[in-house]
């Protein structure tokens, strides 16, 4: 079975390197295949006949439906990790191998192990097809949580980086507004800001005392305050806030009581660049649509 198999991934690495310039073309663009003078339909008959003839040399070793597990699984695994083909093949081969590999070892020596603690004195080994698909589900899984770009585990993490990031901007959004009216702020206030996203309140306390370690708030004994530093943070998201208000009051025909909550989710991504280029377009950077003043740079 290992010559068998060995014979058809040379055979295989053989395709893709020669062809793997029209591979590609065939597969994702047959039109312009076509139109460059490869014959697509060629390609795949080629193609689907030499998955077909590993499919059956692999039937020797893993048998028909294990050999599903190990042509699906490493090519999703690969593609948790990159989109870009070449790095997709490549790691895929590489998964598969170290499945491959890493399930025989397994299959040999963690069963005595495994059995041998629980009393049972006459089991060796197992199914090295078994043990090597469960391999490439395990690594599967493993992509699946802790994949850094489509990772579950580093989604939720950077969706939660980034509402606390808006949590924080929205504090000292709420601050700065509070003293342009002379009100004073309390803890109170700040748990309870209503905010466009769904904020824990472990979240807003979390945001409180980071930005007072940070210096940018202070308690005061009338409630909490901007700090120099404070201020300049929250002046940045209220000028976002309020130019894009303006911007969205002079192209789009909105009332004016529409355009905060737009402008409430917009001005957490506006970069300076794009302030700037917003700045350029209007006829006026003074006061936003209420005629609140904005803040200059």
């Amino acid at each position: 079975a290992a010559v068998l198999n060995a014979v058809m991934l040379a055979a295989n690495f053989l395709l893709v390197l020669v062809c793997f310039k029209e591979l590609k073309l065939a597969t994702f663009d047959p039109s312009l295949a076509e139109s460059l003078g490869i014959r697509p339909r060629l390609v795949n008959y080629a193609l689907m006949s030499m998955t077909s003839m590993t499919l059956v040399a692999a039937f020797e070793s893993v048998g028909s439906i294990l050999v599903v597990t190990m042509l699906v699984t490493p090519a999703s695994t690969a593609l948790l990790f990159s989109q870009r083909l070449r790095h997709v093949v490549l790691l895929s081969v590489g998964l598969a191998g170290a499945c491959s590999v890493g399930g025989h070892v397994l299959a040999t020596t963690l069963p005595r192990t495994l059995f041998q603690w629980l009393g049972f004195k006459t089991v060796d080994d197992t199914s090295t097809a078994g043990m090597a698909a469960l391999t490439c589900g395990m690594a599967f899984v493993a992509a699946l949580l802790l994949s850094p770009q489509r990772g579950i585990v580093f989604q939720a993490l950077r969706n939660w980086t980034l509402s606390f990031r808006i949590a924080c901007e929205d504090l000292l959004g709420l601050l700065y507004r509070s003293h342009e009216v002379e009100r004073d702020v309390t803890a109170t206030d700040l748990q309870l800001h209503d905010h466009p996203r769904l904020i824990s309140p472990l979240m807003r306390w979390l945001a409180i005392w980071l930005l007072t370690r940070r210096g940018e708030i202070v308690l005061t004994a009338s409630g909490y305050a901007l700090t120099p530093t404070g201020r300049q943070s929250a002046e940045r998201v209220v000028r976002s806030h309020r130019l894009w208000e303006l911007y969205m009051s002079q192209h789009f025909p909105l009332p004016d009581d529409h355009l905060h909550q737009t402008a409430a989710r917009v001005e957490h991504f506006l970069s300076e660049d794009m302030l700037q280029q917003l700045e350029a377009e209007l006829d006026r950077t003074d006061a936003d649509p209420h005629g609140r003043a904005i803040p200059t740079k």
